[in-house]
């Protein structure tokens, strides 16, 4: 298998159904040899905004917490100090007004 010292998934994982969430965390253990960049919707932190809408049918967008990212993925660790930032975002994307979600962007590194 392919392996690649940096792996990039921005806004994806959280899109893939719970089901599935420790076979995709175990493709990224096999071929990310160093650094990790995850972008996922939050649980918790700015914009307080629980259960968010599907992006479209069947596809869910489910929000994690730091204890699920660092669970999930094991063989990293989070860089601190500037390892995990959590920011707002506004969903409104058609000009309705649509509520703000948090996200998390995480910057990890194989332990």
């Amino acid at each position: 298998m392919t392996e690649y010292d940096l792996v990039i998934d921005w806004m994806c994982f959280h899109e893939v159904p719970k089901a599935n969430w420790g076979a995709y965390a175990e493709l990224i253990n096999r071929i990310c040899k160093k650094w990790f960049v995850l972008n996922v919707f939050s649980r918790t932190g700015s914009g307080q905004l629980i259960g968010l809408p599907p992006a479209a049918p069947f596809v869910p967008r489910h929000q994690l917490s730091l204890e699920d990212i660092k669970g999930l993925f094991q063989e990293f660790i989070i860089c601190e100090p500037w390892g995990s930032r959590d920011y707002p975002e506004d969903l409104n994307t058609c000009g309705d007004e649509e509520p703000i979600a948090a996200k998390y962007a995480c910057i990890l590194k194989r332990k």
